[in-house]
This record gives structure tokens, C-alpha cells and sequence, in this order.
């Protein structure tokens, strides 16, 4: 069976495949995919391990990469985001708009933004929340949806003053009722 696994680097697009039992990397270039060493492969994944995460949706059919670092992880416990996230709470951290980029699936996303211009992405599919978005901007991701461990803690849990009531918040992690003070 063929199949290919995609990978990405900053200067080339870069695959490998099985093609009839055997493993082939591939680089792509205007005129398509053209094979390349599997040494030159490897070392642009080794590099591109280091710099960036990956996400996507339930179902697989979107998905993104981030070449940064997230930032500023919190848990919102609000009614609205119970209901977005379809948990006690969802679990977000926020992204330099710059360092976010679509891979896949992207006419498979679906919005929802309100008046005062912030939204979430969801997938048309299978519903994954997957990112929050300021005038139509990627400003945050859904922590659930990397595939990586994003190296960020939880720092805050705001509008515990509406959680459910069958939720038990953690110790240890600031809380605040509403949202967090401004230099919090």
C-alpha cells in the first residue's frame, strides 16, 4: 500500500513514502516531489523537532504547525467555554499570529465569531475546537489538539465562579472568579 507521511521545513517541503515496499524521501520543488538522501531528511527533521509543534483536528483532516513557543496557558471554566469546548473547561495558550500556519484542511474549517471580533475554528468535520482567533487572526491554540508536548503549564484558572458544580479545580494554579488581573 502507498502512503506518505508529510513534513515541513522552513526552506523546502520535505516526505517519505512507501512506495511498492521501499522507503523513498522525497523534496518537493516546482516541478514536484524529487527524491533526496535519507541523511540530508533526516538532519532538516532533527532541526525541525527543535523549533516547531504540531496540531490537528479529531479526525485528521486539519492540521497546523506552530514555529514557536506557546505562551500564557490558562483554563477558562466560563459557561461559554464549557459549552466551545464541550469539557469542564477549556485549556488554551496563546501563539504569535506569525508562527501559526494551516498545513491541511483548511477549507474544512469553520468559524464562529462574535461582535467584539473573537471566534474560535472548529472543524467542519468532526467539530475539534481548534484555535481561537482575534479579527479573524489565529491568536491561541487548543492545548488538547497538539500533537507535541507544548513545554506549558497551565498558569491560571479564571471564571472559577461559574464552573460546574461537579468540577474539583486542582490545587496549586492561581484561581480568580472572573478574569485574571491584569498584571497576574
Amino acid at each position: 500500500m502507498d502512503f506518505c507521511i508529510h513534513s515541513t521545513s522552513s526552506t523546502r517541503d520535505l516526505s517519505w513514502a512507501f512506495y511498492g515496499g521501499s522507503l523513498r524521501f522525497l523534496a518537493a520543488n516546482i516541478d514536484g516531489y524529487l527524491p533526496i538522501k535519507e541523511s540530508d531528511w533526516r538532519a532538516l527533521c532533527i532541526l525541525e523537532k527543535s523549533v516547531k509543534l504540531t496540531g490537528e483536528c479529531f479526525c485528521g483532516e486539519i492540521r497546523y504547525e506552530i514555529r514557536g513557543s506557546l505562551r500564557d496557558a490558562r483554563s477558562c471554566h466560563c459557561s461559554r467555554c464549557r459549552k466551545a469546548f464541550s469539557a469542564q473547561a477549556s485549556a488554551y495558550a496563546l501563539v504569535n499570529p506569525s508562527e501559526f500556519r494551516w498545513l491541511c484542511g483548511s477549507e474544512l474549517i469553520t468559524s464562529y465569531t462574535n461582535q467584539q471580533g473573537f471566534g474560535l475554528q472548529f472543524c467542519k468535520r468532526c467539530g475539534s475546537t481548534l484555535c481561537g482567533t482575534y479579527q479573524n487572526e489565529v491568536h491561541g491554540v487548543t492545548l488538547g489538539c497538539l500533537n507535541e508536548d507544548p513545554e506549558v503549564e497551565i498558569g491560571r484558572h479564571i471564571f472559577v465562579g461559574s464552573k460546574a458544580s461537579w468540577e474539583v479545580m486542582p490545587e496549586g494554579v492561581p484561581q480568580y472568579l472572573e478574569h485574571a488581573p491584569e498584571n497576574a
